[in-house]
């Protein structure tokens, strides 16, 4: 009966040890796992952080390259109006500055002559630099009849070209005050009816 006994306590010793035993795996085991589950869970949020990061960095660069995208459209928006702008303004031939410069007066002005008769009638562009501003006064009403632009070329600034526009042509005359000694402008009219040097103009538009 003893021997029995024993050999009871004996296979419940052993039973119980292998039970702590097999716990102790288990949770070594479920602890090995639980710190896998961990660190993968850390790689993850590491790896989701450097995505955010990322898009944010994509997201920025795609704003930026909006803006300059943007900016160039505005651009090449600004430059079509301007060239659109300037293709509406019609005149009929460009006569070079040096053409006007270069006109002899001589006694019987032929020079000057033969320049009005080619270009009589015709709506011309000059293009030079603007040298100083000036009004004309009739002289009959004594009031000022016009507002004008002298143009020369660009060493020195000396007249070869006088514009101007009429007082009740206030767009022209506007125009006229807003340009600055030394800017490079082109002016559009018809010749006046006197011939003389500086050429007159009678201006239609400007183009700075």
């Amino acid at each position: 009966m003893e021997e029995k006994k024993a050999r009871k306590i004996s296979l419940s010793t052993f039973f119980l040890i292998f039970a702590i035993i097999v716990i102790i795996v288990l949770s070594i085991f479920i602890f090995k796992i639980y710190n896998e589950k961990a660190e993968e869970n850390q790689r993850s949020s590491d790896l989701q952080a450097q995505v955010n990061s990322l898009n944010e960095t994509i997201n920025n660069l795609q704003g930026k390259t909006n803006d300059i995208s943007e900016t160039i459209n505005s651009n090449e928006l600004n430059n079509s109006s301007i060239q659109n702008s300037e293709k509406n303004i019609n005149y009929d031939v460009e006569v070079s500055l040096s053409e006007i410069e270069n006109i002899q007066v001589s006694d019987d002005d032929t020079d000057i002559k033969d320049f009005y008769k080619k270009y009589k009638g015709k709506t011309i562009k000059v293009t030079g630099y603007v040298s100083s501003f000036g009004d004309e006064f009739d002289s009959e009403l004594g009031a000022k009849s016009a507002t004008g632009v002298n143009i020369g070329n660009s060493e020195s600034y000396e007249t070869i070209v006088y514009a101007y526009g009429v007082t009740y042509n206030s767009d022209i005359i506007e125009k006229i005050h807003k340009l600055k000694e030394g800017s490079k402008v082109s002016l559009i009219g018809t010749l006046s009816d006197s011939w003389s040097k500086p050429v007159e103009i009678h201006l239609t538009n400007i183009i700075e």
